[in-house]
């Protein structure tokens, strides 16, 4: 049987992409790997940790496959506004999100073939129901209908592999933006007054998610550049 991890990392920050990824192997594999490397939920990790997983399976496991969607920060705040529509409903974080797990489940079972899948996905639902019933809402369910889904807020070895390679994708993104902006807006996080600079000296900068929280909206407004809020 083949296993697929999906997790999500940087829901909370500022600044920059919200990452989904999926990750997927057959399950003696997965187990075999937790065997010698320590996998685990990415926030009791390290930089240096996440890069060595993810050098050693691209190194050492050709096989894994693996799927990443990034939701840009304007995406973000056109979710945030209520101003993506679909159909007569008002699509919020949480659609995007579910949106973005089904793409990654189709595009990994097609990599995958006819093999048995079975899906753990780290969710914001409380039962597989629940994102199911999200699923067809906004007509995503029947590309994925018949594979096995299991939401969890525990993180098993397919998950925590998933939530590892995430955060170490976010890492490298976030290392090269302080490089090519030449600022270290520090933690992304909206209460990190490295961001409140970074906002204020860059506030057209598309890395800002701008309905985020109440301190980037106000930085903008009260702030020295020449962005405006949209009508």
């Amino acid at each position: 049987m083949y296993l697929i991890g999906i997790d999500e990392t940087a829901r909370c920050p500022a600044l920059g992409p919200l990452y989904c990824l999926g990750i997927a192997c057959d399950s003696r594999t997965v187990d075999a790997l937790a065997k010698k490397l320590v996998l685990k939920d990415s926030k009791l990790t390290t930089p240096a940790q996440r890069k060595a997983v993810f050098d050693y399976v691209m190194k050492h496991h050709k096989s894994f496959k693996w799927e990443l969607v990034k939701l840009e920060p304007f995406l973000i705040d056109l979710a945030l506004s209520k101003r993506i529509r679909f159909g007569d409903y008002k699509l919020n974080l949480n659609d995007l999100e579910a949106i973005a797990f089904a793409d990654i489940i189709v595009k990994l079972r097609k990599r995958i073939g006819k093999a048995e899948i079975a899906v753990y996905i780290n969710n914001f639902e409380k039962t597989p129901e629940q994102l199911i019933n999200r699923w067809k809402r906004l007509e995503q369910y029947d590309k994925i209908k018949g594979i096995e889904i299991h939401l969890t807020h525990s993180y098993n070895n397919i998950i925590s592999l998933a939530s590892m390679f995430c955060k170490h994708i976010e890492d490298m993104e976030t290392q090269m933006w302080k490089f090519v902006t030449g600022f270290d807006f520090g933690s992304k996080n909206p209460n990190d007054k490295r961001v409140w600079e970074f906002v204020k000296r860059f506030p057209n900068s598309q890395l800002i998610r701008r309905n985020w929280g109440t301190n980037v909206p106000r930085i903008l407004k009260a702030g020295e550049g020449s962005w405006r809020r949209p009508k």
